[in-house]
């Protein structure tokens, strides 16, 4: 089978914000059909911090300079960081890689990359920040459609473990939350319990998104996601 065209690459922090990515963009196309996903690679940075990013943009340079590229996007969470101090990542990333003669700013958010002397391409940005939300962790936790009892319960635990000494990241324990949530939140549905293993996994919830009749774990449609969805629109073939 022949290789597809990439027309637009994305990179995301982490694995499993590929498919959170793949579905959004989904929905998305929803009401923007000329977003295809066969012409977008989904890759990720590991991680967030410079040596992860360059890592990541140096595997892709071969991409980079060969492909038809419309659009080389990155999307990382911004943290504790301001967007400012996410872009100058960004751009000191690029300046080492490909040279500070070839990146010219275009805006606060994106930036021209020159290729050779015959070709540019325009690299986006998205930090993730909206109403205090400030990655991907946290805005899945607001967007969640089912009442999360089971995941709040979580809340007990994570102080425990801090007052008993033990060091547990914020952004893991989303993660887990996020893990707990889909297992016994959204799947105390019975229908959904009956079938766990196909069910009941983060992947598996947003597959279902798209399956009519059932149970929706993820509520695409909610405001904070406006920002994310305008910014992956730009990955357009149109």
């Amino acid at each position: 089978m022949a290789n597809k065209q990439i027309n637009h690459i994305l990179l995301v922090e982490g694995e499993s914000d590929i498919k959170f990515f793949e579905a959004l963009i989904k929905y998305v196309n929803k009401t923007n059909s000329s977003i295809d996903l066969d012409n977008i690679k989904i890759d990720i940075i590991n991680g967030s911090d410079n040596i992860k990013l360059q890592l990541a943009v140096k595997s892709l340079q071969t991409d980079i300079r060969n492909s038809p590229l419309k659009n080389f996007g990155i999307v990382m969470d911004l943290d504790e960081f301001t967007v400012e101090d996410r872009f100058g990542q960004v751009k000191i990333v690029l300046s080492e890689l490909f040279g500070v003669d070839k990146i010219t700013e275009i805006d606060a958010n994106s930036f021209n990359l020159k290729i050779n002397d015959k070709r540019t391409i325009k690299v986006t940005c998205h930090f993730i920040e909206t109403d205090l939300v400030t990655n991907l962790e946290l805005l899945l936790k607001t967007i969640a459609t089912e009442s999360p009892i089971a995941a709040n319960c979580l809340e007990l635990w994570y102080h425990c473990a801090i007052a008993s000494g033990r060091k547990i990241r914020k952004s893991d324990y989303l993660k887990f939350w996020r893990e707990v949530y889909v297992r016994y939140d959204y799947c105390a549905d019975k229908n959904l319990l009956k079938h766990a293993s196909i069910n009941c996994t983060t992947e598996k919830s947003f597959d279902n998104l798209f399956i009519e009749g059932k149970p929706q774990a993820w509520d695409f449609e909610n405001k904070i996601l406006d920002n994310l969805k305008k910014y992956l629109s730009t990955f357009s073939n149109a």
